[in-house]
């Protein structure tokens, strides 16, 4: 699934309690997302052209880190593979291609149990932008 603008957003559920050494790891082994600290207001959004879609993400979270290795240190008390690729439908990734700035956007929303998942195609063509196609748990 090459060739299509990609955003990526992780942030926090409403409620949940902030997080810290958040990493977003593909199954290749590539980072996708982390995050030092995360909190209500710091949600994070990455754009990348011509991306490949990650078959799944392990998402994962500490506690009790140390400032600047909070990657590294402390425990792991988040730890959970989200299934990506097979939860878009092909219709997306057409729709994603069909045209000029189009995006697709994937929502990786942290909960203290979980981590939801969200897709959309999005077409950026001034503000606000417009939701052509979505899917997943958002």
């Amino acid at each position: 699934m090459r060739g299509i603008g990609l955003v990526i957003v992780h942030e926090l559920a409403q409620g949940a309690a902030n997080k810290e050494g958040i990493q977003g790891i593909t199954e290749t082994g590539a980072q996708l997302f982390a995050s030092s600290i995360l909190n209500p207001r710091n949600k994070d959004t990455g754009t990348y052209a011509g991306a490949t879609i990650p078959r799944w993400v392990r998402v994962t979270w500490r506690e009790d880190t140390t400032p600047g290795t909070r990657w590294t240190t402390g425990k792991v008390v988040g730890d959970y593979t989200v299934q990506v690729l097979s939860r878009i439908p092909r219709e997306a990734f057409d729709l994603a291609r069909a045209g000029r700035k189009r995006f697709l956007v994937l929502t990786f929303r942290i909960r203290d149990d979980g981590v939801d998942f969200g897709w959309m195609v999005r077409l950026q063509d001034g503000v606000p932008f417009v939701t052509l196609m979505k899917g997943g748990d958002l």
